[in-house]
């Protein structure tokens, strides 16, 4: 039985100075998995990690590229480079696991917050797991078309100063939770939205009146609406069966 662990550990690795910092850093999740959370400013990641890893927080680490260690962890499952303003989003560093003899990338969740990115790369689509991607603060970002894994369930463009809703989210057919929070001066009259929608958040969008395609989400759970002007018209929320939560404060 192996030796009960604490939150966070702190390995000695006197001959890898870099990875002492990383290990210092290593807490376990509520299953006992590892999980590796470090903020240190421009880390270098040398030697080997453990490969049992699912996830990994890098955040305001200064990086210029994922770190090429992170190709063997297979079990990685989450991956936040938050605050990093000189990423290089080089997915080819991303884990993988062959698959009746293809590549596949194994990340379900990216978390880029405040990265200064002006665009995504369109080898983002072959994340083909990619279930969450947060791309919040990232002002004046461009998603190209087919740049996004038809596999994302919950997009972020949290105060991204969109003028619209990318193409490339629109094709996202199975999207669940979209968050446009903060997008002052997008245009959202005429806008195309994955009707499987659950959750949508405009808030602070800069509405006078609540989109008409709204009425089309059959299956939205929760709207929220606050920041935005007097938007509510009696009876109009009649048509929603399934809605839980509507937030316009």
């Amino acid at each position: 039985m192996a030796n009960p662990r604490t939150n966070t550990t702190s390995y000695e690795h006197p001959q890898e100075t870099n990875l002492l910092n990383v290990h210092k850093a290593m807490q376990y999740n509520n299953s006992g998995e590892p999980v590796l959370r470090t903020h240190v400013d421009g880390i270098s990641l040398e030697g080997n990690l453990p490969p049992s890893l699912e996830e990994i927080y890098l955040d305001k680490c200064e990086l210029k590229k994922i770190p090429e260690q992170l190709t063997t962890l297979t079990l990685l499952r989450v991956l936040a480079l938050n605050y990093n303003p000189y990423i290089d989003l080089n997915i080819h560093c991303l884990p993988y696991e062959m698959v009746d003899g293809k590549q596949q990338f194994t990340l379900e969740e990216l978390h880029l917050r405040e990265c200064k990115l002006s665009t995504i790369p369109h080898s983002l689509a072959c994340l083909e797991r990619l279930a969450v991607l947060n791309l919040k603060y990232n002002f004046g970002i461009t998603i190209p078309d087919k740049s996004l894994p038809s596999s994302l369930l919950e997009v972020g463009l949290q105060f991204c100063n969109l003028m619209e809703i990318p193409n490339a989210v629109r094709e996202l057919k199975d999207l669940r939770v979209l968050n446009l929070e903060g997008n002052m001066d997008i245009s959202l009259v005429h806008a195309i939205i994955p009707p499987c929608l659950e959750r949508l958040n405009l808030r602070f969008c800069n509405l006078y009146t609540i989109p008409q395609w709204v009425k089309n989400l059959t299956v939205l759970k929760d709207l929220q609406l606050g920041g935005n002007f007097d938007l509510i018209e009696p009876g109009w929320f009649e048509e929603f069966e399934r809605i839980h939560r509507v937030n316009v404060n």
